[in-house]
């Protein structure tokens, strides 16, 4: 049996990581708020959240055993430090506050699609100015128990919406497991709301049609999207990972590389002459901003994947700003055209071959500096010896000229 001492140890040891505070602390709120029916609990702070508790578990004393064992469950249940945030395209003709009142009709009690329970913890926030509008649910992801095959809670947390109405697009986030989004927008889609997944991967073929040259369709829209497309929007950025995919290769079929000044780096360089695909690459992106005559500095780090559903990863820490909605809208929008637009091959191709020159083997290197050695040593003897050296080291090596 765990008494208060012990269980404050607990808590005070899970919200000691700070990569897996932040969602730990929405979890907790998640679960008072259906304890109490208090929609407006939400924790911040760690030493905040186990003093309410402790507070909680005092007024209810008698209950206190099981109340300790339900926070340790939720406390122990899979977290992510990674917010997805997955954007869609989306067409409406409903003039706005037609469009709220079918979206609190849709959402107005507890749905369920395929294994995840949806609820919404608070009303609508619309901004009528802007015409967005922001939802909110607490999400219940079962699973069959395969002993006796009853359903039983996987996961809980938070999945946030957001309509853009001007800007034509949806965009689900927060919820680490993107199983949960998915299912979250096909149940829209069955609720009759046009909103369309763009799969980028599976729309690159347009480019593959188009495409005779040894790159990979996806890897000639990163080139696009990294040196033109993010210098056309002011956006400064710095590239941390690529993540490539190849899998006609006989071995290595997949790698994922980060660090610094990565397209100085052969192994990538060579990985996109050789054809292999980009699935997903991160950067740290930065711009000055300029309002109402005042400049400000807005960075995030985000990493932008193509495999299925079009998503941009921030760390959950990373705060929500207009500016970083902006920046997902304008991606999105440039990716789109990219995939149509006739000169994406040609460009990607150029870009590479001005930027990234296959770099050489080292049969050409050493043969290389056989010939500069060979052409300066003028003596016959000397010449014999060095010419010795390099075929009983270096068989690959020509000697003929």
């Amino acid at each position: 049996m765990m008494n208060k001492a012990s269980f404050s140890g607990f808590v005070k040891t899970k919200f000691s990581n700070n990569f897996f505070k932040k969602p730990r602390l929405a979890l907790i709120s998640n679960h008072f708020r259906g304890l109490e029916g208090n929609q407006q609990i939400e924790f911040d702070d760690a030493d905040e959240c186990l003093n309410y508790i402790l507070d909680y578990l005092d007024i209810n004393e008698e209950d206190s055993e099981q109340i300790m064992e339900d926070i340790v469950k939720v406390l122990n249940l899979s977290v992510s430090n990674r917010n997805p945030n997955i954007v869609m395209e989306f067409e409406n003709d409903l003039p706005f506050m037609d469009l709220v009142k079918k979206l609190e009709a849709i959402f107005e009690n507890e749905f369920r699609y395929k294994s995840t329970v949806f609820k919404l913890n608070d009303k609508l926030k619309c901004d009528q100015i802007n015409k967005v509008i922001e939802v909110e649910f607490d999400f219940t992801e079962m699973a069959l128990n395969p002993i006796n095959s009853e359903e039983v809670r996987k996961s809980i947390g938070i999945i946030k919406l957001r309509f853009d109405v001007i800007n034509k697009k949806v965009i689900t986030s927060y919820a680490g497991n993107r199983k949960i989004h998915h299912e979250l927008h096909d149940y829209l889609i069955r609720e009759s709301l046009k909103i369309k997944p763009l799969f980028v991967l599976l729309r690159s073929s347009t480019i593959k049609n188009s495409n005779n040259s040894e790159f990979a369709p996806s890897t000639l829209l990163f080139m696009n999207l990294l040196f033109d497309v993010f210098s056309k929007m002011d956006l400064k950025v710095d590239l941390e990972l690529l993540d490539f995919t190849n899998l006609e290769a006989v071995n290595i079929k997949g790698m994922t590389l980060k660090g610094t000044n990565l397209l100085n780096a052969p192994e990538i360089i060579q990985r996109i002459h050789n054809g292999d695909e980009i699935f997903k690459f991160k950067v740290h992106a930065f711009k000055i901003l300029n309002k109402n005559g005042a400049e400000t500095y807005f960075s995030t780090n985000f990493e932008l994947s193509f495999e299925k559903r079009l998503c941009f990863v921030f760390d959950t820490n990373e705060p929500e700003s207009s500016e970083r909605y902006s920046i997902m809208g304008q991606i999105y929008d440039e990716i789109m055209t990219l995939l149509y637009y006739d000169g994406t091959v040609e460009r990607g191709i150029e870009l590479i071959n001005e930027k990234l020159h296959k770099p050489k083997s080292t049969q050409m290197i050493v043969q290389e500096i056989y010939n500069q050695v060979s052409s300066v040593v003028k003596d016959i003897d000397e010449r014999i010896l060095i010419e010795k050296y390099f075929i009983d080291n270096f068989s690959y090596v020509s000697t003929t000229k």
